[in-house]
């Protein structure tokens, strides 16, 4: 699919009005059965300035403890009965986000031309309000960009730009804003029953659309376990992430960097400038360097590559451990990237970016630059990553 040019110059829409008059997107919480969790989300976000008159609890079943949180704060509760037939975890949850929306949209903010979504393990930062309505005029002048996350699933970085945004094409989750339209034009008529995150990352809903998300977190994940996360995950990718903790002063044209072209420029601007290198050992020992050129490192391998010959059995991670291990990022390729890309700081700040080739941007590459292959890399098993069997 092919997007219209950005529309920097629009006149504001209906989500940066409703901020410009003082609103706080209201939130909806999908909870189930966790209630010290639950009080830790309510309470992050009213000291992030939500009123109990914006925020809904859509709660999975009648467990009395959750009910009693609930009550405890003030906010607004929608309880979804029991199912009549036996479901599993992933239906559960596609239900009562079907259930929550539905009844938040509909019923309790009728009004509001987006909600913000988080589930009962979030803990958001001072400024997550002021994040999303940074963003939000992006969404509304730029038709290749889908929601706005929270989170990046790289977001370990102490050292990171507060302000600075990017693009993905692989949808976060984890504390996102949903505009009414898109809810009710795209998402509400053909809801899943089942995984309705791996739904939303789908071509046919996503349709090459991207997601905006703040280098620093503006939520982090308190809960060790959940129906998908287990113990070695929390502690991986979860616990390490860096949660900005005061209030950031988001410029008013903060949405201005992640209009699409603007954003190419920036992307291949920084290509175009760098020091390019298909050696993981050369771009670990470059990315230390005190210099403002970026650094590229090139590789070329797929997330579902086969495993070479010799090297470890099935139950092996994906190629992309060979660049994700050595600057520290999640071992799924497509977690936080645009078109193939990974940005990274380095220790002493020098812009580092892991480039995919020959997906977007290979006219960049220098002519006789052989991306680093497969092949080249160690074999990794996931006991020398920490995971049990």
């Amino acid at each position: 699919i092919t997007y219209g040019a950005p529309r920097p110059d629009a006149p504001p829409g209906p989500m940066e009005l409703f901020t410009a008059s003082g609103r706080l997107f209201p939130v909806v919480v999908i909870a189930c059965a966790r209630t010290e969790t639950l009080r830790n989300t309510l309470s992050s976000l009213l000291s992030a300035g939500a009123s109990p008159a914006d925020i809904l609890v859509a709660q999975d079943g009648a467990n009395s403890a959750v009910a009693a949180v609930v009550a405890e704060f003030g906010v607004m509760h929608k309880a979804k009965r029991p199912p009549l037939v036996p479901l599993n975890g992933a239906q559960h949850i596609a239900r009562v986000y079907k259930f929550g929306l539905t009844r938040a949209f509909e019923d309790v903010f009728p009004d509001a031309p987006a909600v913000l979504v988080v589930e009962d393990d979030l803990v958001v930062s001072k400024d997550f309000f002021d994040y999303f309505s940074a963003v939000a005029p992006a969404l509304e002048r730029d038709d290749s960009l889908f929601v706005a996350s929270a989170w990046n699933d790289n977001g370990f970085a102490a050292h990171a730009d507060p302000g600075a945004l990017r693009r993905t094409g692989w949808f976060p989750g984890l504390g996102w804003l949903l505009p009414r339209k898109l809810w009710e034009t795209e998402l509400h008529p053909q809801w899943p029953d089942g995984h309705w995150d791996h739904w939303m990352r789908s071509d046919e809903v996503a349709r090459g659309r991207e997601c905006v998300y703040p280098v620093v977190n503006r939520a982090s994940h308190e809960s060790e376990y959940g129906t998908f996360l287990d113990a070695w995950h929390d502690k991986r990718y979860f616990k390490p992430i860096v949660r900005q903790r005061s209030r950031f002063d988001w410029p008013s044209d903060a949405w201005r960097s992640v209009l699409r072209d603007a954003y190419e420029d920036r992307v291949r601007g920084l290509l175009a400038a760098a020091e390019h290198v298909s050696d993981v050992n050369a771009a670990v020992v470059g990315s230390a360097l005190e210099t403002t050129t970026p650094l590229a490192l090139w590789f070329d391998f797929e997330e579902n590559d086969d495993a070479p010959p010799g090297a470890a059995d099935a139950w092996a991670p994906p190629p992309f451990v060979c660049v994700s291990e050595p600057f520290d990022l999640w071992h799924e390729s497509r977690r936080a990237d645009h078109r193939g890309v990974h940005e990274v700081v380095g220790a002493a700040g020098r812009p580092v970016l892991l480039v995919k080739a020959p997906v977007a941007y290979d006219s960049l590459r220098p002519d006789g630059l052989t991306p680093l292959a497969r092949s080249e890399c160690p074999s990794v098993t996931w006991e020398d990553l920490g995971k049990e069997g």
